[in-house]
């Protein structure tokens, strides 16, 4: 069985939810919960302890153990459970190591599955693999602590333009107004995108362009391509940071294939600047070196820039035209 995890797929994983075992599950005195407290109480691991180990969430351990149906683990999820416990997923699940059956049937339903990620989860809502994607719509509240598990290093993936980081809790702390929002976490780049991809100028602006992402760690991918308006991986989402202030962090390189990086700002999805904002000459303030206004009112890279991930802060309380963007260098 645990030479499946191989097979799984980001999609499939969602679609090998536990339910899948309950189409071989025997009757059994004790349940998946009984035997999940069980273990975890012989190998004397808390919830937070074996939380640590598997990587998931300790509410997710606390919601299984209460033994609700349709709190079952994903299939993910019980194969770190079983490894941590040392004990087979049969034996976990039904209590049985003889699960014949149900492996030959996840072999056949997977057999062509050869891409594997594990199963994220943040404020304890399992992402879904989606069109490249895993993604959510999540409520966040400004102010609020919640956890985040099962990236391969959160460290960097957070969004810094939604969310802050506490090292020494491992919680992190949303920044900006309450609603819902969309979630796409790409483990490819490793990073996590936030917006709403219908919200126009006031709401946000986009960012467009070649030559950067959001993403605080430069990827190869970005070396080519560009300037697409459906690809939340080619955009950068400005928020809103207080009364006509918005704000986007950027990895910016002149590594592209057209030896610069160019960046506009739109305000919708439709390639539309009558909201704004248009940069002028004077507008630009901060770490400015080798950065410089470009043709169509944007930014580019000029004589002297270094790479490096920049903090751009828009002042739009002047109007149309007498914006102001203040950069701010960030690391390398």
């Amino acid at each position: 069985m645990l030479q499946l995890i191989g097979l799984l797929t980001c999609e499939q994983l969602q679609k090998t939810e536990i339910i899948l075992y309950w189409r071989y599950r025997m009757n059994t005195e004790k349940t998946f919960a009984d035997r999940l407290k069980e273990l975890r109480n012989i190998r004397n691991y808390t919830q937070e302890e074996l939380g640590k180990i598997t990587n998931i969430s300790v509410q997710s351990i606390r919601r299984y153990e209460q033994g609700r149906l349709n709190e079952e683990p994903s299939a993910y999820n019980l194969l770190q459970l079983a490894k941590a416990l040392d004990v087979t997923p049969e034996y976990l699940l039904i209590g049985d190591n003889n699960m014949t059956s149900y492996t030959e049937a996840i072999k056949r339903e997977l057999k062509q599955l050869n891409d594997y990620g594990q199963i994220s989860e943040i404020k304890e809502t399992e992402l879904i693999a989606s069109e490249g994607f895993f993604r959510a719509q999540i409520s966040f509240t400004q102010g609020e602590e919640f956890e985040m598990s099962g990236f391969e290093d959160v460290e960097h993936a957070y969004n810094r333009d939604f969310f802050s980081y506490n090292p020494n809790n491992g919680k992190f702390t949303f920044l900006r107004k309450s609603g819902t929002w969309e979630i796409y976490y790409s483990s490819k780049y490793n990073y996590i995108w936030v917006a709403r991809m219908g919200d126009t100028a006031p709401t946000c602006f986009w960012l467009v362009g070649h030559g950067f992402t959001c993403a605080p760690v430069w990827n190869e991918a970005y070396n080519s391509g560009g300037w697409n308006l459906e690809d939340i991986s080619q955009l950068g989402y400005i928020v809103p940071i207080g009364e006509q202030k918005y704000q986007t962090t950027v990895y910016l390189s002149n590594t592209h294939e057209w030896e610069s990086f160019e960046i506009e700002i739109y305000s919708d999805l439709q390639w539309n600047k009558d909201k704004g904002m248009l940069l002028q000459e004077g507008s630009l303030s901060g770490d400015t070196d080798g950065i410089e206004l470009s043709g169509s009112n944007g930014i580019t890279s000029g004589d002297g820039f270094v790479p490096g991930y920049y903090r751009l802060t828009f002042d739009a309380s002047q109007g149309v035209g007498k914006e102001t963007l203040h950069i701010e260098r960030l690391s390398d």
